[in-house]
């Protein structure tokens, strides 16, 4: 791969077994981003707390925390296919279960709480297993495309299953959302089982601890995967968590309905998918760190001006600017770990990389619950991005190769 050129990898969908993994992850994010919208108003309506529904999404990213690394260290152990088919449908299981225990009214606040841990078990293999399975198929020269493509399908569901969310609470209730989503999951477990490509497990050191500290070395001899991995961290505590707010800003704050919270929701996934279409196939390799440092700060600071809109008008448009970052941002990250990383180190590289998401995410949302009881929800919105764009700054002063041009692993 030249530097400075586009990257070129035509008919990625055209290939069966791409088709399929790419097709699974979007069944499968679609009632991820659905399944929030339904969670923070259930609890919201059940509890008038802005932080209980942050504490809630602090249990579906608290998995990715505890379960990254070791996760990335199985899966180069056993088979991809068989790790995703398996927890796809155990998360289809789990939907019929919970929308059984809400359409005969049994449904408990504890049970949605660990319907949510369980969903997150499930996300914490999304880096380390999904998206490494879809760089291996592609191809070391189409990663880049691979992850664009994988990023403009994610943000595609963030704006779809929002929207249907809202839809399906004002027609039919929080039962119908999770009728759904056993149908979703369980077509993603049959796209991801019929993954034809043998794929062989790396098979490790056979030592785990060992294999951990080798990729923890790695890491730490790479500037860019450092300054990478903190940015992560950065986004994850301060930048992203406003998201889990969006709903009670748009119920309390703009007085919007379900329909149009959804709507709102969906703004920023939206921005994001049109952006990561043209990252998917526009990028080049050169781009990659200014896209995803520059991306992640102006996502950042739209929130900081969404948390203070007061008009609906100008809150959906500035959504959309928020997803414009977040695409730079959500397609570059996985796109620069798997880049800079010889292939045998990937998924536990990806491993570390779920644990920086799942160590910020979680936290970053108790964070910002506390302020938002404290304070309210836009300022403790506002609070966290303006600490957000501070520890960005200070980033980029540690590790300026965030903003210089990218060199892929091998031609460093």
């Amino acid at each position: 791969m030249q530097e400075g050129h586009p990257v070129a990898a035509p008919g990625l969908l055209s290939q069966p077994d791409f088709r399929r993994a790419w097709l699974a992850g979007a069944l499968a994010q679609t009632m991820r981003w659905l399944e929030v919208l339904v969670v923070s108003l259930f609890v919201l309506q059940l509890t008038g707390s802005a932080g209980m529904v942050a504490f809630v999404l602090f249990l579906r990213m608290l998995p990715s925390f505890l379960f990254g690394t070791l996760t990335g260290i199985v899966a180069e152990r056993v088979s991809r296919r068989i790790l995703l088919g398996v927890g796809l449908g155990l998360l289809s299981l789990l939907s019929l279960v919970l929308g059984t225990l809400v359409a005969t009214g049994n449904i408990a606040m504890w049970h949605v709480a660990l319907g949510v841990f369980l969903n997150g078990t499930f996300w914490s293999m999304d880096h380390p297993v999904r998206r490494t399975l879809m760089g291996e198929i592609a191809g070391p020269h189409a990663v880049a495309r691979a992850m664009g493509l994988d990023s403009s399908t994610m943000n595609a569901t963030r704006a779809l299953g929002p929207a249907i969310g809202g839809t399906l609470l004002a027609a039919i209730g929080m039962e119908g959302a999770y009728f759904l989503g056993t149908v979703l999951f369980a077509l993603a477990a049959w796209q991801i089982m019929s993954i034809e490509r043998p794929i062989r497990p790396v098979g490790g050191s056979g030592n785990i601890l060992a294999d951990i500290r080798e990729g923890l070395r790695f890491i730490r001899g790479s500037r860019v995967l450092m300054g990478t991995l903190c940015m992560t961290v950065a986004m994850n505590f301060w930048g992203l968590v406003y998201m889990g707010l969006v709903p009670v800003i748009g119920r309390q704050e703009l007085g919007l309905g379900p329909f149009a919270t959804g709507l709102l929701m969906a703004m920023e996934g939206t921005g994001a998918f049109f952006a990561a279409l043209m990252i998917a196939w526009k990028v080049r390799s050169a781009q990659y760190l200014r896209l995803y440092f520059w991306g992640s700060c102006l996502c950042v600071a739209s929130a900081l001006a969404f948390s203070q809109s007061g008009s609906a008008a100008f809150s959906f448009g500035i959504l959309i600017v928020a997803g414009l970052g977040f695409a730079c941002f959500g397609a570059m990250q996985s796109t620069i770990v798997l880049s800079s990383t010889p292939p045998a180190l990937r998924p536990r590289v990806m491993g570390v990389l779920a644990v920086c998401i799942g160590g910020g995410n979680p936290l970053g949302i108790l964070h910002v619950g506390l302020l938002a009881d404290w304070f309210g929800a836009p300022t403790a919105v506002s609070i966290v991005c303006a600490e957000g764009l501070l520890a960005m700054t200070l980033i980029a002063w540690r590790w300026p190769e965030l903003i210089r041009p990218f060199k892929p692993w091998g031609d460093q």
